[in-house]
């Protein structure tokens, strides 16, 4: 429809106002700018999900109810050089920002992560600055107040009172040296401050640690004075239930449905929005909204998810297990699907959290503690589509039918049991969306340890592999390539010395696989195949029936580490004993992967004398 004033609208009506998915597109008295309204309409305002272009280029997109923004949405507003000048996601109500939001202000520098209330920053909160400092705390109009903590750059700490965002009451500061103030302070960090107190000279510490947690050397109050991570975004997990047909309250406590899940009703509930879904790429496709080969895609991925698998089995088999990842991997990548718009909602909104200013080393452990809320949300919701699914507290290895029906008392070793869990299902549909942020904290985080590391590597690597192993501990029956070499031989040992990169070239190879996956497990099983390639190497070298002892074992996993050159070390190891899933602590996976962090803190700690 075409208005005499240039409006148009292409889209839904009922009794002829806009109802239904349409777009509104409204010109400026310009005649330059123009308004777009992209979304959901009902009674001609737009309610549900929408994105908006305003004249001013300012964008939001998110949901809103009859007009008015509310619900999870994301505003962007002003320029500042070639992005927004400040950007806004989280929940609003009636138009301002209500609830749990994160504030991304360029201009200022800053970041503020926290509630909100009547578009001002009121309740459990933290602020990251481009300078590097780090406010945590309660927030009383617009201002930091009462008992918080604030972090510098160079490792310093005040935990105590703030007053007006400034520093002012009793407290504690602990200096970047170690050494404690203990007394009233008052004033601002960039103006002064003035200490009535007592000074405590630290004692130096005794030894190392392997591996430095998100929140080592910190205040144990850190992370307790903002919000936990099952309280963030509960707006975007409410829409998706909403979307589900699961009945919920206006403001959860504990983010969990109020009602039983009715799988039955949220199968309907998709049938009816994966139509539509339908309804509305053909609509942007006739008019040209978008990328037609994108938009067909799209329509492709949904005729898939057309089909209602059962959802009321008594008993979970290892086929219709992989059925349930199958359907889940192609659901999470559609924008349409309730659960494929969630998981989008999502990302946004952790790419907005933790990029640009928020890669903050600081907002490492609060990311982690992101994820694995995530994970187990979205596995909540999962649960109502197959109820079958075990609890997240709940082990259980499913079985093919064929093991599943041998009789009682009868062995049967089908070997492709599996253990589901949250981790296991929604890791590799998660992770490797938000990989690229996460990874980024985990390198500012180990950034000292890892350059330590690369220092020593690249001395080492200009070794030949003889040398390299002498100087790791590696024994002679390792060095020669099948078992007729002789050790004793003259015309073998001139050879050696000029041998390069020739040794445990297939686990060397196999370890730099760790830097190309995203998931624990995965790397983990990258870790697995290295020492399944050392096994294989060593048959050939020593003897068929060769078994290992960790005395051989630590030197020759040490030279392929090594010779691996992984440039983030550091980052993979914390960032897999931070995600791993617990069973996978244990075992064998447990010992190699612990045997690699043995072998980074090693590298590091060991003497440079020999190569300097």
């Amino acid at each position: 429809m075409r208005w005499p004033d240039g409006k148009t609208y292409v889209g839904m009506y009922k009794k002829s106002l806009q109802h239904g998915y349409g777009v509104l597109t409204v010109p400026r008295k310009d005649g330059l700018t123009k308004e777009v309204y992209d979304g959901s309409w009902k009674d001609g305002k737009l309610h549900g999900y929408a994105c908006v272009r305003y004249s001013s280029g300012d964008f939001y997109k998110g949901y809103f109810k009859y007009g008015l923004r509310e619900g999870h949405g994301i505003l962007e507003q002003g320029k500042f050089v070639s992005q927004a000048a400040s950007v806004f996601v989280g929940e609003w109500l009636l138009n301002k920002r209500y609830g749990y939001g994160v504030l991304d202000d360029i201009r200022k520098g800053e970041k503020y992560l926290g509630m909100w209330k009547d578009d001002m920053r009121q309740g459990p909160g933290l602020i990251v600055t481009l300078d590097g400092i780090y406010y945590e705390g309660t927030f009383t109009a617009d201002k930091l107040n009462g008992s918080g903590l604030m972090i510098f750059d160079d490792g310093t700490t005040y935990e105590g009172d703030f007053v007006d965002a400034g520093i002012g009451g009793k407290g504690q500061m602990t200096l970047s040296t170690g050494d404690v103030i203990c007394g009233s302070f008052s004033g601002e960090w960039s103006k002064g401050i003035k200490i009535n107190g007592v000074f405590n000279k630290a004692v130096a510490p005794i030894g190392g640690s392997p591996q430095k947690s998100p929140t080592h050397g910190l205040p144990s109050c850190f992370g307790t004075l903002s919000m936990s991570a099952d309280v963030k975004w509960e707006a975007i997990f409410e829409h998706c239930r909403e979307s589900l047909g699961i009945r919920v309250n206006s403001k959860p406590v504990s983010g969990k449905p109020v009602s039983k899940p009715d799988s039955k009703r949220a199968w309907e509930n998709i049938a009816v929005i994966t139509s539509q879904g339908r309804q509305q790429l053909q609509i942007a496709l006739g008019n040209g909204l978008d990328s037609p080969s994108k938009i067909k895609a799209q329509i492709e991925v949904l005729e898939k998810l057309a089909r209602i698998l059962p959802h009321n089995q008594s008993r979970l088999s290892l086929e219709f297990y992989q059925e349930i990842k199958a359907y889940m991997a192609l659901a999470f990548r559609s924008p349409a699907h309730p659960l494929g718009r969630c998981l989008e909602a999502l990302v946004d909104v952790y790419r907005t959290t933790y990029v640009g200013v928020g890669a903050h080393t600081r907002l490492l452990y609060h990311a982690v503690a992101e994820i694995n809320s995530y994970v187990v949300r979205l596995y909540d919701l999962v649960r109502i589509l197959f109820p079958v699914l075990p609890s997240t507290e709940d082990k259980v290895t499913v079985r093919s039918k064929k093991a599943q029906c041998t009789s009682e008392g009868e062995d049967y070793d089908d070997g492709d049991g599996e253990l589901v869990t949250a981790q296991g299902l929604l890791h590799a549909l998660v992770l490797p969306l938000v990989y690229p942020t996460l990874f980024t904290l985990y390198v500012l985080h180990s950034e000292t340890e890892d350059d330590l590391y690369w220092e020593r590597i690249s001395k080492w690597n200009k070794q030949s592999d003889i040398a390299l192993m002498t100087y790791l501990g590696v024994e002679e029956k390792f060095w020669f390539a099948d078992l007729d070499s002789n050790v004793f031989s003259p015309e073998s040992r001139s050879r050696l010395p000029t041998v390069y990169e020739q040794y445990f070239r297939a686990a060397v190879d196999t370890l730099q696989h760790l830097s190309t996956t995203f998931c624990p497990s995965e790397k983990l099983n990258v870790i697995y195949r290295a020492f399944q390639e050392l096994e294989k190497e060593s048959r050939v070298r020593v003897s068929e029936d060769y078994l290992w002892s960790m005395d051989d074992l630590f030197p020759v996993f040490q030279f392929v580490v090594v010779r691996a050159r992984i440039r983030h070390l550091g980052s993979e190891i914390h960032m897999i004993g931070d995600l791993m899933e617990r069973h996978l602590q244990f075992g064998e996976m447990g010992i190699m992967f612990t045997t690699l962090q043995a072998c980074y803190f090693q590298i590091q700690h060991e003497k440079l004398s020999h190569y300097s």
